[in-house]
């Protein structure tokens, strides 16, 4: 008998099943990392396009309410209602189509792995198959969030902000100025910061993710040997280590 949770799941299941769509795409490992969104630009301008126009409408209506309220239009009202009501419904279309393009970023896990089983054995003999895998978790990792940060936040943000910077210069040039000026400012500064903690943290935040990864992968490849030889201990101990190496950078 289903249950109201399994009718739920049931319901969207069937509304949204991905397996319709192609999600997988081919990947040449020897172009340019943004050559792949470039294979889903059209997607991709789907998914822009209405959070760009619904950014600049949500940054506006207070001032678009305010200037209807001073006109006691109410029948311009009900107008804005239905404008945003259409831009509603397409950014129900974006996140559909975000939803798609994140889930396009199984692509590099999937092809690289292909990748790895079709190569010379003695590739997988003189290198540590730990770093390699960690390696496309942070390929897939990486990309998945350079689409996220880029649309849900750096997208948003700007649209947002040159929006208000229209709207300040429209009312008064010197508050636009000034506004301009202190935002530049603060960018050039949070930049300067931004490197600074990605060039001392990162690279030390790799190389113990690198060594964690490989430890994981040895103890998987080798269990029956630290279990014949009772080395379980040596094992954890080198896991732990590395472990809270890696939690304290």
């Amino acid at each position: 008998m289903f249950t109201l949770t399994d009718r739920y799941y049931d319901f969207f299941y069937k509304l949204f099943n991905f397996k319709k769509f192609q999600c997988l795409f081919q990947i040449d490992f020897g172009q340019p990392w943004w050559r792949l969104l470039m294979h889903k630009k059209v997607r991709l301008a789907f998914v822009m396009i209405p959070q760009i126009v619904k950014r600049v409408a949500s940054t506006l209506l207070p001032f678009i309410l305010g200037q209807l309220f001073i006109a006691q239009r109410f029948d311009y009202f009900f107008c804005v209602l239905f404008v945003w009501m259409v831009i509603l419904i397409f950014d129900y279309f974006s996140d559909f189509n975000f939803v798609q393009l994140l889930l396009s970023t199984q692509s590099i896990q999937y092809y690289a792995h292909q990748f790895l089983l079709k190569i010379d054995p003695i590739f997988h003999t003189t290198r540590e198959t730990g770093k390699v895998i960690a390696k496309i978790e942070r390929a897939v990792r990486a990309y998945r969030e350079l689409i996220e940060i880029s649309i849900q936040d750096l997208l948003f943000t700007f649209v947002g902000i040159i929006t208000a910077l229209v709207t300040l210069f429209y009312v008064d040039w010197w508050l636009g100025i000034a506004t301009s000026t202190m935002i530049i400012i603060i960018v050039i500064v949070a930049w300067a910061l931004y490197l600074l903690n990605y060039t001392a943290f990162f690279t030390r935040f790799i190389n113990i993710e690198d060594t964690l990864k490989t430890i994981g992968l040895e103890n998987l490849s080798q269990i029956t040997l630290i279990r014949s030889a009772f080395a379980g201990n040596e094992a954890n101990r080198r896991m732990r280590s590395q472990t809270q190496k890696s939690i304290t950078v």
